[in-house]
């Protein structure tokens, strides 16, 4: 690994720490360790970086549990994080960086505070929470509006991104949804 990504508390008087099987992060950096030996070659030089800055912070979080405090205030920007998705998924201009930089935090500790609840990427969430916003309308048997419309209104800035986030996260198409949903009385 580049001496870079190795964070200066992984060794403990010149020695490594060492990982401990029963710590779920170890089979992941074992894994990705596996990826990057497997298909060093095939690797470009920015793939070959990704993967090593996450086996560093998976080997960081292995050899470093979280303080009780640590965890509180990753819940705490969690929580926040959540709050705040859920009150601005229908703006398309949401990102990531949007939200960590409300919550006056880095895109790698919101990802962390996520991660550490069980909650998924901000990325996901966004998507997922403009997802769940759209279907709560296909199923109102009151809604008047187009599928597309309904799209844009839920923060999607592209009808394919719309569908394929839908797909992924319901197993079904908008117009499969819509077509099923009760009739108005």
């Amino acid at each position: 690994m580049p001496e870079e990504y190795v964070p200066g508390d992984t060794f403990c008087d010149d020695a490594p720490l060492l990982l401990g099987r029963e710590r779920g992060s170890t089979a992941a950096v074992l894994a990705l360790s596996r990826t990057i030996s497997e298909h060093a070659g095939g690797l470009s030089g920015h793939e070959f970086t990704e993967i090593s800055a996450r086996t560093m912070e998976l080997l960081n979080l292995a050899l470093h549990a979280p303080s009780a405090e640590e965890q509180s205030l990753s819940a705490a920007l969690a929580l926040a994080a959540r709050a705040y998705i859920a009150e601005r998924s229908s703006d398309p201009r949401l990102t990531p960086d949007a939200v960590a930089d409300h919550l006056g935090c880095s895109r790698r500790k919101l990802e962390y505070s996520l991660r550490s609840v069980g909650a998924s990427a901000p990325a996901r969430l966004i998507a997922d929470t403009r997802a769940a916003r759209a279907y709560r309308r296909l199923t109102d048997p009151q809604e008047s509006a187009s599928i597309t419309e309904i799209a844009y209104t839920s923060g999607f800035d592209s009808l394919s991104t719309f569908h394929r986030t839908f797909d992924r996260r319901f197993g079904k198409s908008p117009t499969e949804v819509r077509r099923r949903r009760p009739r108005a009385s």
